[in-house]
């Protein structure tokens, strides 16, 4: 008897272990700590990524670079990459969302694992019909009204992510 409740003791402490330090071990964050790191930014959208990967588990997203102008992420005038989640009970964000008329207001979390170069996100190398020789493909698709000249194809940008709902028009140009 006295063997079986240790046992029984032993399991449960493993259990709440394991339950109380599971984010600390997964590097992820607990619930609170990432509702404390979302962020405002304000700016506008400039281009859409096409993407090509349906996502899994039900969650998918889209790809977009958008021009903060002010926030809480500090600075102004810089790039940055925004991956948008949802499910197929919130769907993907409507075509008249990348206006870059339109200017946003945006809830987000910063996750620097997706950083990257404005140049990679723009470009896929994919093999031709024959699969012999591979071509560049672009994927990036900068709104009308854009200042090309303003994009630096090797600035890294910093990546957000946005849930639906996290985001609202402040006014329109």
């Amino acid at each position: 008897m006295f063997l079986r409740q240790s046992r029984n003791s032993i399991l449960m402490i493993f259990a709440l272990s394991f339950v109380c330090l599971w984010p600390c071990i997964a590097g992820g964050k607990s619930a609170t700590e990432h509702q404390h790191s979302r962020l405002r930014l304000d700016g506008r959208i400039i281009a859409s990524v096409i993407t090509f990967v349906p996502g899994t588990l039900n969650l998918k997203w889209q790809v977009f670079v958008f021009q903060v102008e002010s926030g809480e992420a500090g600075g102004h005038g810089y790039l940055s990459k925004v991956e948008y989640e949802y499910t197929d009970a919130d769907g993907p964000l409507k075509d008249a969302f990348f206006d870059y008329a339109k200017y946003y207001q945006l809830i987000v979390s910063r996750d620097s694992s997706c950083d990257e170069s404005l140049e990679s996100l723009s470009i896929l190398r994919a093999p031709d019909e024959h699969k012999s020789v591979f071509r560049d493909r672009n994927l990036l698709q900068v709104l009308a009204g854009v200042p090309t000249e303003a994009l630096d194809m090797h600035e890294t940008l910093p990546c957000f992510i946005l849930r639906p709902g996290g985001y609202r028009i402040l006014k329109r140009r």
